[in-house]
C-alpha cells in the first residue's frame, strides 16, 4: 500500500474504534461487545434480556435470542457479509476491483470430506503430541495442527506448510476484523497475507475460515473440559463421549460467535424497522446460551437437553463445519487416549479485538500435574 493508503487506512481504524469505544462507554452492550477484551458472558445476559432485535449506537441491528437468530439467518433478504468490511478500513487499491476471496462463480472451495478431514486430523495430532514436551500450549498447537490438515487435504497443490503457517497466521483476525478494527501494523500484515493467499491459487477467506474453525474449536473444547474436570474424565473413560462434548462446545463457546448480514430489502421484524443497506449481527454465541431455550445455559453439559445442530450461520462457515466438527472430534479422541492426566498449567488468554472468534492466544496445558486456575 501506497503512504497515502496507510495514512487512511490508519485513520480510519483509529475512528472507528474510538467510536466502539465511546458508545461503549455510554452504555451500549453491542459497542462493549466491540470494545472490551472480556466480560461478553455478562454482555449476552444483557442483550438477551432486551428487545429482540435492538439498534445499536454503532448503527448496527443486534439480534442474540435463539429464535430471532435462527429466523434471520435464513431470511431470504437478509445475506451474509463475506470479506472485509468497512469495519477494517478500505482495502488496497490491488483489491478495487471487487473482494477475490469469494471464489469464481459456480467454482465454490472445497469444502473437503469429513472422514479424510478426520483422519489427517489425527495423524496430525499425533504427530504433534509426539514432538510436544509436557508442557505445552494448546492453542498453538491447535493452530498448527490445523495449518497442517489444511495444507494436506484442502491447500492447492504448490502450498507449503511452512508457507501457510505463516500467512494464515498473519490473517488469522481477518474474521474478527469484520466486525472490530484490529491494529494497523496487523491489519496490514492481514491484507498483504490473504493477497498472498490468493496469488498461491488458494481462496483467502475459507482457508482463513477453515483453519481458525478447526481451531478454535479444538482449543474451546480443550478448555471447556480441563476447565470441567469431571467431562474430561468422563471423554478419556469413553471416548465414544467426543461427539457429545463437540457438540456441546459448539453451543458453548463456538468458533463463530457473531455473524454481519446486509438487509438486501426494507424488512419488518420483531417490531424493528430494518431498511435495506443496514447491518443486522447475529449473535451466536449469545444465542446459544438463551434460558427459553437451554435449561442452564451458563453450565457445560454434553448431551444435555436442547438443540443440537448448530446455528445456520451462512457461507464461509456453514459449508466447513461437517469437516470441522469430524476434525475436533477426533483430535479429542486423540488427545483423551494419549493425555488423560491432561491439566490446566496456568490461566487461558483470549484475543484482544476478537468478537467474532473469541479465538485463544494462549492456553497452557501439562501432563502429569495438578490443575493451576
Amino acid at each position: 500500500m501506497t503512504a497515502v493508503a496507510d495514512h487512511r487506512l490508519g485513520r480510519r481504524l483509529h475512528i472507528v474504534k474510538g467510536l466502539h469505544a465511546l458508545h461503549g462507554t455510554r452504555g451500549d452492550p453491542y459497542a462493549l461487545l466491540l470494545s472490551r477484551p472480556g466480560g461478553h458472558l455478562r454482555l449476552y445476559e444483557d442483550l438477551l434480556s432486551g428487545d429482540p432485535v435492538r439498534r445499536s449506537a454503532t448503527g448496527a441491528w443486534v439480534a442474540a435470542r435463539h429464535a430471532t437468530v435462527t429466523r434471520l439467518a435464513e431470511h431470504p433478504d437478509l445475506v451474509p457479509v463475506s470479506g472485509l468490511p468497512l469495519a477494517c478500513g478500505a482495502p488496497p487499491p490491488s483489491w478495487e476491483t471487487g473482494p477475490p476471496w469469494l471464489g469464481s462463480p459456480g467454482t465454490p472451495p472445497p469444502e473437503g470430506d469429513p472422514a479424510l478431514l478426520a483422519e489427517s486430523a489425527a495423524r496430525a495430532c499425533h504427530r504433534l503430541l509426539d514432538s510436544a514436551s509436557a508442557g505445552f500450549d494448546m492453542a498453538d498447537l491447535a493452530d498448527r495442527l490445523a495449518v497442517e490438515v489444511y495444507a494436506e487435504t484442502l491447500a492447492p497443490p504448490d502450498a507449503t506448510t511452512g508457507g501457510l503457517v505463516r500467512l494464515c497466521a498473519a490473517a488469522a483476525a481477518s474474521l474478527d476484523s469484520a466486525l472490530s478494527p484490529q491494529p494497523f501494523r496487523a491489519t496490514a500484515a492481514m491484507f498483504s497475507a490473504l493477497d498472498e493467499l490468493r496469488g498461491m491459487g488458494a481462496d483467502p477467506m475459507y482457508s482463513v475460515a477453515w483453519v481458525r474453525l478447526t481451531a478454535d474449536l479444538i482449543s474451546h473444547a480443550v478448555l471447556a473440559l480441563l476447565d470441567h474436570r469431571d467431562e474430561w474424565l468422563g471423554l478419556c473413560a469413553d471416548p465414544g463421549r467426543a461427539g457429545a462434548v463437540t457438540d456441546e462446545v459448539l453451543r458453548f463457546d463456538p468458533p463463530v460467535h457473531a455473524r454481519e448480514m446486509i438487509a438486501l430489502r426494507d424488512l419488518q421484524t420483531d417490531g424493528a424497522a430494518i431498511a435495506a443497506g443496514d447491518r443486522v449481527v447475529l449473535l451466536a454465541g449469545a444465542a446459544n446460551r438463551d434460558p427459553d431455550v437451554f435449561p442452564s445455559p451458563a453450565r457445560f453439559i454434553p448431551g444435555a437437553p436442547g438443540p443440537r445442530d448448530p446455528l445456520p450461520i451462512g457461507p464461509p462457515y456453514g459449508p466447513l463445519l461437517p469437516g470441522v466438527r469430524a476434525s475436533a472430534e477426533v483430535v479429542l479422541r486423540v488427545l483423551a487416549d494419549r493425555l488423560p492426566d491432561l491439566n490446566r498449567a496456568g490461566s487461558a488468554r483470549r484475543w484482544n479485538n476478537a468478537p467474532v472468534t473469541r479465538r485463544l492466544s494462549f492456553l497452557p496445558v501439562r501432563t502429569g500435574q495438578g490443575s493451576t486456575p
